[in-house]
């Protein structure tokens, strides 16, 4: 019997996806794209991923599948052909504060193990002894000064999780501290008026009156008292004393207190407390410093002893890749004879690790920089990497959005990794919207036409040749060069903001004009400094003229007019769990409540606003407590998620659905996509007003009640801006962190038609971004680099577009060139 060559897939029924049967071609590059909202994850990741998954874990053990995270199963009639599959989705999870690049990447863990064995080791007696074959015998080495046998550090003993940890900050290389300036919220009040924040916290009363009995005048202006009373209250030394306590009615006691000083008591709140409200109080007065002890290297000092040519671990982990494989080379030249196969193996083991980071474009990153610090598109190529170097073969791969973050020219490196999975005998399912991604594709599938109920269609599907063919295809003008490029806004006229930054990152001296009232992209290449240039310089110096405060140290120099509002738009997820709807963030849905609380009914049976609330618990089905569905847990399966079988979906109990405003319950509001619902909303104009700028904004296929959670990266930017059309946007910037994630070519049109809007009110935009399109439809242009870490930090250029394309001679300019 001959392989398959094709995953069958009959009837969908997934999200927009109704009835859709189709073939995925197996052991190939396929690429799905279309507009968003379009149905390309659910293709991908909600049938192809979940089902995949699926059955690979129902191989496993019991035991092993209730500990892992299960996806459910697809509303489908059959999948044949399908391999166990892995994916690598839009949002990768944030890391801990453990992780680093050199724990996500695994790369640590064999620089540990070189350390280890090919170290110079100190002796019990402070001597340095070279590595020899005993090393690997029994892990033991002869100090040829002293005599000494001992034994070496295992590799444990260089992990900052394990042995090796510093013992003051515990392995995180950073202690949270107080900011002592903000302890004294209000200088002008005396003690006993309440001029220190931290002793006015539940269970500080007394120690007003424990600093008086240590001779501090609580009666007069902070700021009047003498320093060493000043330092008394900040600094002072933790003890007993007997104080005359005060109660709030006046009556007082003589008791034996616990004196602690204003920073001391927030610190020990803070470390007691399981509150996360009391946690969020106080972290205003808190703030990070570098571990004093390790000082930031998150190892215990004993370790920084041991050398590996001429540099200890930390030294390693901190320099940037592309330097750190030259050195894996010289401690293989310099390794004892004995040891230099074993300096070979373990230096390939980190090549197989590093060099497709430096393949991505990931080469400005060290071992050491947290992980908690990497911006989406350094982690889903950290994740990429990993999952290459295991060398598997008939896996599926599904990645989304693997292009985020990427220059053009590390899309090579992208689809070299691409080839080699295939190469590998695998399959490959990849969601993007890069042309220069799509066109390596071996098969393309194109949903459409639109987006919600009018999507979940394969509108074009085969070879580049055979989608540039197809009538039907909405991507294949884009491949043509068929593209709309926005009339170029003139900005020498325009008022401009200056920023110098001295060394910030990367950036040792930058000087940057930007032009408001424009469309301005910040380029360059991942790691060039564009993130530091806008928002880690220019967006905390604006804030501090904003407050009228003294610039950070960083920046020395900012002529700016007078801004009212600073704006930073991302892609983050919007709300923190799944009671966060796309009406609650708006608050139409508050104000469709109010009107549901006006009609007769409602007053009859009094039920407020409140009651149509699906977070309250009067108005909701009592199985699903408002969510809709519920989940059940059936052990070592996956979770089984069912709509409500009380409430079939609407969320609400019988009682709250009998009030129907324009012969529609609360839930039908909630289940209808908005570009629907605004045809019952002629009378009311803010509610009206509110919808269509969601369906401008390219969003009215969603319903009120979709979870804010589920929207993909270029959804989420967009709701941002929906309460933005009405204002004068004079004097405010926006600032925008990609605002190309996960938009078809289409969308992006309609997202400078957006960008146009506001700009037309009066609004400045920035943007840091890869996309060419994006870049194309700018007014005027700031390139960093030359190239990313030590190599960037400079402005290589700065000017309007045209002048860009006719005289720029930089890495953006070279593609952009060819694009336009």
């Amino acid at each position: 019997m001959s392989q398959p060559k094709s995953i069958i897939l009959k009837n969908i029924q997934v999200n927009n996806i109704s009835g859709l049967s189709l073939k995925v071609p197996l052991n190939q590059f396929v690429g799905i794209c279309g507009v968003s909202g379009s149905g390309k994850s659910s293709l991908a990741m909600d049938v192809l991923y979940a089902e995949g998954s699926r059955r690979y874990l129902a191989s496993l053990s019991a035991f092993s599948r209730v500990r892992m995270k299960q996806s459910g199963i697809p509303n489908v009639e059959s999948i044949d052909y399908l391999p166990s599959a892995i994916a690598l989705r839009q949002r990768p999870e944030i890391p801990n504060r453990r992780s680093t690049v050199g724990t996500i990447s695994e790369a640590l863990n064999v620089l540990r193990l070189t350390f280890s064995r090919l170290g110079t080791h100190i002796c019990p007696n402070g001597h340095a002894v070279s590595p020899n074959i005993s090393i690997l015998q029994d892990g033991q080495l002869t100090c040829p000064i002293c005599n000494t046998t001992f034994l070496v550090k295992s590799a444990e003993d260089f992990s900052f999780n394990s042995n090796g940890k510093c013992q003051q900050c515990g392995g995180v290389g950073e202690l949270v501290d107080i900011d002592k300036a903000k302890v004294v919220e209000d200088p002008s009040l005396s003690i006993r008026e309440g001029a220190i924040a931290s002793w006015k916290l539940p269970g500080t009363f007394f120690l007003p009156f424990a600093a008086q009995a240590l001779g501090v005048d609580i009666d007069i202006p902070f700021e009047s008292l003498p320093a060493d009373q000043k330092e008394l209250v900040l600094s002072g030394e933790k003890q007993q004393v007997k104080a005359k306590v005060e109660s709030r009615s006046k009556k007082s006691a003589v008791l034996d207190v616990t004196y602690t000083n204003a920073s001391q008591t927030l610190l020990e709140i803070y470390k007691k407390t399981t509150s996360t409200a009391t946690r969020k109080k106080l972290t205003p007065f808190l703030t990070t410093i570098i571990c004093p002890t390790c000082h930031g290297t998150r190892l215990d000092p004993s370790v920084l002893k041991v050398k590996l040519d001429n540099l200890n671990i930390a030294e390693a982990a901190n320099l940037q890749l592309d330097d750190f494989l030259s050195y894996t080379s010289k401690f293989v030249k310099n390794s004892p004879t004995s040891l230099v196969p074993v300096a070979k193996k373990l230096r390939d083991e980190i090549i197989q690790r590093v060099q497709p980071l430096i393949d991505l474009g990931l080469n400005y990153l060290t071992l050491d920089r947290a992980g908690k610090t990497l911006s989406t598109g350094e982690l889903q190529r950290l994740q990429l990497t990993k999952v290459l170097r295991n060398k598997t073969t008939g896996v599926l791969y599904v990645l989304d959005e693997p292009s985020i973050g990427l220059h053009p020219e590390n899309i090579a490196g992208l689809i070299k990794i691409f080839q080699n999975l295939v190469a590998q005998g695998n399959s490959l399912v990849v969601v993007d919207h890069n042309l220069n991604v799509l066109k390596h594709a071996d098969y393309l599938i194109e949903m459409g036409p639109a987006a919600g109920k009018n999507g979940g269609l394969v509108i074009a599907k085969g070879t580049l040749n055979q989608i540039l063919a197809s009538a039907d295809s909405q991507i294949a003008p884009f491949f043509k060069k068929q593209r709309t490029i926005r009339a170029q806004r003139s900005t020498s006229n325009h008022q401009k903001i200056v920023i110098n930054l001295n060394q910030i990152n990367n950036i040792k001296d930058a000087k940057a004009e930007i032009p408001l009232n424009s469309l301005v992209s910040v380029v360059g290449v991942s790691g060039s400094g564009k993130t530091s240039l806008i928002l880690d310089g220019l967006v905390p110096g604006l804030r501090h003229l904003q407050d009228k405060k003294e610039l950070p140290q960083f920046v020395q120099k900012l002529d700016a007019p007078k801004m009212k509002r600073i704006i930073s738009v991302d892609a983050s997820p919007i709300g923190k769990n799944n009671r966060s709807s796309v009406g609650t963030y708006t608050q139409i849905f508050d104000q469709i409540r109010h009107l549901f609380s006006e009609t007769a009914l409602s007053k009859r049976m009094h039920f407020t606003a409140s009651r149509f609330s699906y977070n309250t618990k009067e108005g909701v089905c009592p199985t699903c407590k408002g969510l809709g569905r519920v989940s059940l847990d059936v052990q070592f399966l996956p979770n089984i998620d069912l709509v409500c079988p009380t409430c079939h979906g609407k969320r609400y109990n019988d009682e709250t659905l009998t009030v129907q405003w324009k012969n529609h319950s609360i839930s039908d509001f909630l289940n209808m996509p908005i570009e629907q619902a605004i045809n019952y909303f002629d009378e009311e104009l803010e509610i009206k007003e509110k919808m269509a700028q969601l369906i401008h904004l390219g969003l009215g296929y969603l319903k009120l009640g979709e979870e804010t959670l589920a929207l993909s990266g270029g959804e989420a930017q967009r709701l941002k801006l929906v309460s933005e059309f009405t204002r004068n946007q004079n004097k405010t910037l926006f600032i925008f962190d990609e605002p190309s994630t996960g938009l078809h070519p289409l969308d992006i049109q309609a997202l400078l038609h957006i960008f146009d809007a506001l700009l037309e009110n009066g609004a400045s935009i920035i943007y840091l971004e890869h996309d060419l399109d994006m870049i194309a439809n700018s007014d005027y242009i700031i390139e960093m680099g030359p190239s990313s870490g030590s190599q960037g930090g400079k402005i290589v250029w700065q000017g309007d577009r045209t002048s860009f394309l006719s005289s720029a001679n930089t890495k953006t300019s070279k593609y952009l060139k060819n694009y336009s």
